[in-house]
């Protein structure tokens, strides 16, 4: 056996080492990850049910198998689908008879979904934080419908037309371009010089010792916005204050008028009468009919009736 047969061999088992322990490393990974698959579902089974995928924004497979995941209030049937799984994991999924394993697909399942939330390959339409890019702009019916009002609200009227801003940008770009291969040339600038191989060096100065004071009376002193200049520069562009009125006053409560009190007035009188017929009080000694009747004033009361 020659020198090469021997380098060659040692190469080939050198590869199967490393694949065997890669391979051990894959199935330990996938038990693992079985293992802690109930304590995966307890957290985020409920949730998962309860989302609302945007299915138009969201990727295929990713979609079919959540969908089926709700359908099925998380019972796992031999109709899942297997699509969004690479064939490592399918291999690891199915065991040696065919049969599948829900809890380490559902946990594979849900790290396909943190995967494809954070790259935006999965949205959803019930919360605002993990929608589609399509959904945070405005809707192209109104963008052609009120273009001039909008651009003029934010001030960005003289942008309106790309091709004169592309034009104005590209002129303002080539003639810095020119200043400053003028500048390198003509070795104005004292930070950058050429090096023998044909490039250029920046050299960065050292700063002063003591750095200059800033303006610190053009800078607000707090680091808070104050919720009022949010609401005042938020009612001044889109006029929400408008919406709102005076609350009215119900149920308001008011002193009661005579005719209120003159029935009671009259059953503790007759009460009274009725109790000491002999020692009435002073203030029962007329009788009923005698006493004087209200005025036209307190007539009517002027409580709610509410």
């Amino acid at each position: 056996m020659t020198a090469a047969q021997l380098s060659e061999d040692h190469e080939h088992l050198e590869q199967l080492r490393l694949a065997t322990e890669q391979h051990a490393g894959e199935a330990l990974f996938h038990e693992a990850l079985a293992a802690a698959s109930l304590r995966l579902q307890t957290k985020l089974g409920a949730p998962v049910k309860a989302l609302v995928v945007d299915e138009a924004t969201t990727r295929a497979d990713l979609w079919r198998a959540v969908h089926y995941y709700q359908q099925h209030d998380g019972h796992l049937g031999a109709q899942v689908p297997l699509d969004l799984l690479s064939l490592t994991q399918r291999a690891y999924v199915l065991d040696a008879q065919g049969r599948l394993r829900p809890s380490l697909y559902k946990a594979l399942l849900f790290k396909e979904m943190t995967t494809a939330i954070k790259s935006g390959q999965l949205n959803f339409t019930c919360c605002y934080q993990y929608r589609a890019f399509e959904h945070y702009l405005l809707p192209a019916a109104q963008w052609a419908r009120q273009r001039e009002a909008l651009l003029e609200q934010a001030g960005l009227s003289a942008w309106r037309d790309f091709a004169t801003v592309q034009a104005t940008l590209q002129a303002q770009l080539q003639t810095q371009f020119a200043a400053t291969n003028a500048h390198l040339s003509g070795a104005y600038n004292p930070h950058a010089h050429r090096t023998p191989a044909g490039r250029y060096r920046l050299t960065t100065p050292r700063l002063p010792a003591e750095q200059p004071r800033l303006p610190a009376h053009l800078f607000p002193r707090h680091r808070v916005v104050p919720l009022r200049e949010v609401l005042t520069s938020v009612a001044r562009l889109t006029q929400f204050d408008t919406a709102f009125g005076s609350l009215p006053s119900k149920h308001a409560r008011c002193r009661p008028c005579r005719s209120c009190w003159r029935p009671w007035w009259d059953w503790a009188a007759t009460w009274a009468c009725a109790a000491w017929p002999r020692s009435r009080p002073r203030w029962t000694r007329r009788p009923c009919s005698a006493w004087p009747a209200p005025t036209s004033r307190s007539t009517t009361c002027a409580r709610p009736t509410n």
